[in-house]
């Protein structure tokens, strides 16, 4: 039996930049993303019992996508821009208690991020509220989310809370790697700072959904990551590997039917390599690959996402030949 709780937040940085954050605090390996949302899966664990699954869904609220709370309108919701989803399975002895705490627990994780924040479960039942620099408000017992006196206390908080979390910069010296893999588009952040590990979560965009725009967002956001602690590490060879659990690949068909860019952001200067797939996921020296190959395309760091998701998508275009 699925079970569903929800959290509502504000003030985050667009869908691409809550799901990279999200993932990578409730630990997923991957996020898969749109235009207008995201979905991520994590293995959540019971205080005793064995690890069941969360499905994880980004999306805006009607406040976030036009501007009119709508259907939360005179509720303690009508202030949040984006609801994360999450859908309960796996827990078929649990009770509501113990599947509100399972929640909780992610709702704890999300709140690390600084983000002003309800959790709500059994549909609009008021958990708890976090507001930065206050730290998290437990209802008990909850309250419907039409409760006036929980209405306003939350709108109060929301007040109080501090602007929408600015841009952050692009890092200095990032390296990415892109492929394009059976049916997507795959990014994924290399770490110099341990044996050249990928940083996960991957990204991945459906082959027919991918834009200039939302290539560009992904690849930004993605070189823009700070608090790289927050980030889990694979080795290239498990980074195969979960390339090929996701795109149902053999070996073979990943090296023959994959193109990958390694692409290097450095000051203001965008570098794309058209480098081999490697199989086997053996890890290698990039300061000995950038010196090694001939760049594909050099050329200043554009200023707009879509115009570097544009850049990209022509890099790809011209390696498929």
């Amino acid at each position: 039996m699925a079970y569903d709780v929800s959290i509502f937040l504000r003030g985050a940085r667009g869908i691409v930049g809550l799901a990279d954050v999200a993932a990578a605090a409730c630990r997923a390996n991957l996020y898969w993303v749109t235009s207008d949302s995201a979905f991520f899966t994590s293995r959540l664990g019971g205080e005793g019992r064995d690890p069941g699954l969360g499905e994880f869904t980004v999306c805006l609220t009607d406040l976030g996508e036009s501007g009119d709370p709508g259907m939360h309108s005179g509720t303690a919701l009508e202030g949040y821009d984006y609801e994360i989803s999450i859908e309960l399975r796996g827990f078929p002895d649990a009770s509501y208690d113990e599947l509100d705490g399972i929640g909780f627990r992610e709702f704890e994780k999300i709140s690390e991020l600084g983000l002003p924040a309800s959790y709500l479960v059994r549909d609009d039942q008021l958990h708890s509220s976090y507001l930065p620099g206050r730290g998290i408000r437990r209802f008990v017992p909850t309250v419907a989310v039409e409760d006036e006196k929980a209405r306003e206390e939350v709108a109060d908080q929301l007040k109080r809370a501090r602007s929408p979390l600015p841009q952050t910069s692009l890092g200095t010296d990032v390296f990415l790697r892109i492929y394009s893999v059976g049916e997507a588009v795959a990014v994924e952040r290399i770490s110099q700072d341990k044996g050249e590990a990928t940083l996960l979560p991957l990204c991945f965009i459906r082959r027919d959904l991918v834009t200039a725009d939302l290539l560009g967002a992904v690849v930004c956001q993605t070189a823009s990551r700070s608090h790289l602690e927050r980030y889990p590490r694979k080795s290239f060879k498990e980074t195969s590997e979960l390339l090929l659990s996701v795109v149902g690949e053999t070996a073979e068909d990943l090296s023959r039917n994959t193109e990958c860019l390694l692409v290097q952001i450095r000051g203001g200067e965008i570098t794309v390599f058209d480098i081999p797939v490697s199989v086997e996921g053996e890890e290698f020296a990039l300061p000995r690959l950038i010196q090694r190959e001939a760049p594909l395309q050099r050329s200043t760091l554009p200023a707009a996402t879509a115009e570097v998701g544009d850049l990209l998508l022509s890099a790809l275009e011209r390696i498929r030949g």
